[in-house]
């Protein structure tokens, strides 16, 4: 973790309050005025525009209608004047709610805008960045909703998307978007500007159709490492030069580190820590794209020395930054950071009269989505451990790509990732629209990419490696998926077996095609293959790009997602009078162990930790999250909690420990429910879904009680407050998440010995 990054905003708040009553005090009887602003910011809300998720029928905590409550209340504290409010991008994509609307939206008169730009406008947004979600739409659609954005007052800023020059209009190098806007305060009524920079993800080639950004690149033709900090610097002495003396850079990237050289499309994801420590001149960075609320309200060091606040609502808070506003001498404008929170947007009510506004969505959607497309029949397995087993519903979505794609060639095989929302699994009835979107809820699209038998067998091996792990426990063998697991690569119409005992790089044994087909490391095949998947750093396809496809992300594809292929392939079963059955899938893929599973190698040295397969009150555990083979280690005194490499072999943890291991004492609280503390006597406790410890868990915002519940051979800790969250480690990071069968969820307790 990179200490460039690690000053806590709670030691900036504590200097701003001393610089604050110090100001006081000289300026006592001096009648100084000053005026604070609130700067609003949300990122990544993925179509929850509607207070009911209209794929479960269950309430949706932290919509936009909470969102415009809160900025209302927000305005009503500062003034109409004094609010800013950004949203960061991946807002269209997500939810029917949003995208049935917007697919269906021509831009034509008289017809009714998205739902989601409704949200924006009824709101009160002061501007647009587009994620790179935005781009799983046709320009068409895309560009219509951004003129109709403009056109309600509600500016698309954004300085890295350019054309290219192809399309015999603009310029090489000319934005597409407005890069930066101002927005003017007044401050012992003299006005002052504050400007608006937007940056967009430079890495939107990887994921989504270049028919979608026709004749666009992700940044100017002169910044060809992708840097999102040279970028920035393009503009802000322009804009410094237009008179901004406060500059807010809204960028849809998560924070990542400042480690090593940027590489294109391998770590320029995620810049923000490397764009607020290189572009000088940023007074606010909000951050989006990554997920994660845990480092907002913190502070990176830019160029100048100067502290740089970082924000991120992780897709469900908005951030609340004030700023206190005033004059020096000279009339410039000075201020100080008064305070910095996540605002909870589950804690504030639906505003009624975008609720009204939206109803029309909401019920039509509602409508459309419950429509029966198609059937099921048969016997469905109900297992969702989809990222470590063959099952029924995944089988479905490989079974409908090769079926989909033999209208363009055909395909010997698919590539996939674990596409359905949470653990929905198929089941014999009617399937809706509603159901479709559960089992597929990515706006991906459909390509065939030929491979050679070799490079198959390559791309499998690396998924045998890097996204799954077997663990031996009491002479049984448990699969658990690890890293990132929607790079987790899932199969159809291939006959083979992972056999995770034999070492790295031959693990792969395949028989051949679910059609008879024999498999041959220098033949060629055709690999039906969601989009996503090529280029993805985090697979074996990373090396493969939309040249190498016979169809679909070359434009060929004007078929729509594969949410909508899916859908019409569907209605044209139905439409012969045929349903769908788990045996339509006629291919066998498994992950065995076929080694010794009692007589293991232990590891040499004194022992440290025993596999505990009961939780008992007042024993010392260490901890293990078994994916990743790693357990919990704090770095010091502020309660951080960190994730260190922790090996086992068998029942056994040797001896030394990683430095600084949580060594936790179980409380038995009854009901199923424990706490733990550490040595020094803190909680390990979670907070806005955050991992901390703590000496008093008994914050309403916090937690130290947790639910334990036993899962292929270890245990969800569950969240005492909602027990569909679960502790998991995540890119490294340690949270609470909707539990699922993906590896980061699972964690087992070994029994300190010796000591």
């Amino acid at each position: 973790m990179s200490t460039n990054r690690r000053k806590s905003i709670y030691v900036c708040l504590a200097l701003a309050a001393v610089v604050l009553i110090g100001i006081a005090v000289f300026c006592f009887g001096c009648n100084e005025k000053y005026t604070d602003v609130a700067v609003l910011s949300t990122t990544d809300m993925h179509g929850k525009g509607w207070d009911i998720n209209l794929l479960t029928d269950q309430p949706e905590k932290n919509s936009m209608l909470s969102v415009a409550t809160a900025a209302a209340k927000t305005r009503e504290e500062f003034g109409e004047d004094n609010v800013i409010l950004i949203d960061n991008g991946d807002l269209y994509q997500g939810t029917p709610f949003s995208q049935l609307s917007l697919t269906e939206y021509t831009g034509k008169e008289g017809s009714s805008v998205p739902s989601m730009s409704v949200c924006l406008e009824k709101a009160g947004y002061d501007a647009f960045i587009p994620g790179n979600h935005e781009f799983d739409y046709s320009w068409d659609i895309m560009s219509n909703v951004y003129k109709d954005l403009e056109e309600n007052g509600i500016p698309v800023v954004t300085c890295n998307v350019c054309y290219d020059g192809s399309d015999g209009t603009h310029e090489k190098g000319d934005t597409v978007f407005t890069p930066y806007i101002t927005k003017t305060i007044k401050v012992n009524g003299n006005e002052h500007k504050i400007g608006i920079l937007g940056i967009g993800n430079t890495d939107i080639t990887r994921w989504t159709d270049s028919a979608n950004y026709p004749g666009m690149t992700f940044a100017h033709p002169d910044n060809q490492k992708l840097s999102a900090a040279d970028e920035a610097s393009m503009y802000i002495p322009e804009m410094k030069k237009e008179g901004c003396e406060f500059i807010i850079v809204s960028y849809h990237g998560g924070m990542g580190d400042s480690e090593g050289e940027l590489e294109p499309l391998v770590n320029t994801n995620n810049q923000g820590e490397r764009l607020a420590a290189g572009a000088e001149g940023i007074d606010l960075l909000i951050t989006g794209h990554d997920h994660f609320s845990g480092y907002s309200n913190t502070a990176v060091t830019g160029p100048d020395g100067k502290e740089v606040p970082v924000v991120n609502g992780g897709g469900t808070d908005m951030t609340k930054c004030v700023f206190r506003f005033s004059e020096d001498g000279e009339g410039s404008l000075k201020w100080e950071l008064t305070s910095s929170e996540n605002l909870q947007l589950s804690e504030y009510e639906s505003d009624e009269e975008l609720k009204t506004a939206l109803r029309t969505y909401a019920e039509s959607t509602e409508k459309e989505v419950s429509k029966p497309v198609g059937t099921a029949e048969g016997s469905w397995d109900n297992d969702s451990a989809y990222f470590t087993s063959q099952t029924d519903t995944m089988n479905f979505v490989s079974r409908a790509m090769l079926d989909i794609t033999s209208e363009h060639g055909g395909a010997d095989m698919s590539m996939s990732t674990v596409t359905p929302a949470g653990s929905y699994t198929i089941s014999a009835g009617d399937i809706s629209q509603k159901d479709v979107y559960s089992f597929y809820q990515f706006s991906n699209t459909l390509a065939i990419l030929p491979l050679k038998g070799s490079e198959i067998r390559a791309i499998l091996e690396e998924n045998a490696a890097e996204h799954l792990a077997a663990r031996i426990l009491e002479g049984k063998a448990y699969y658990y998926s690890k890293g990132d697991v929607y790079a987790n690569i899932i199969t159809g119409g291939l006959n083979f077996t992972y056999d995770m005992s034999q070492p790295e790089g031959s693990r792969v044994i395949i028989s051949g095609f679910s059609d008879g087909k024999s498999f041959d490391d220098n033949s060629t095949y055709n690999v039906a293959v969601i989009t996503y998947l090529v280029g993805n750093e985090n697979c074996g396809l990373r090396e493969y790009t939309e040249d190498d496809l016979i169809w679909g992300m070359d434009g060929d594809s004007d078929e729509g997602s594969v949410q909508e292929l899916i859908i019409k392939y569907l209605k044209d079963l139905k439409a012969q009078g045929k349903s769908i059955t788990p045996e339509m899938a006629d291919w066998k893929w498994s992950i065995d162990y076929t080694g010794d599973k009692e007589n293991l190698d232990l590891p040499e040295g004194d022992t440290a930790a025993v596999y505990s397969a009961e939780l008992r009150d007042g024993k010392r555990y260490v901890i293990r999250q078994e994916s990743e083979g790693c357990t919990f280690t704090s770095e010091g005194d502020d309660g951080s909690v960190v994730s260190a490499d922790c090996p086992a072999s068998g029942n056994t943890i040797a001896a030394p420990l990683p430095d600084n291991t949580l060594i936790l004492t179980a409380h038995d609280e009854g009901d199923g429910s424990w706490s733990f503390t550490d040595q020094n006597g803190r909680s390990f406790s979670h907070i806005d879904g955050n991992v901390v410890l703590s000496l008093d868990s008994k914050d309403s915002e916090e937690s130290g009680i947790w639910k334990t519940e036993k899962k292929d051979g270890g245990y969800y800790l569950l969240d005492i407050s909602d027990e569909e969250k679960a502790l998991q480690l995540y890119n490294g990071r340690f949270m609470t998440f909707r539990k699922n069968a993906a590896g980061g969820f699972y964690y087992n307790f070994y029994e300190v010995t010796g000591e």
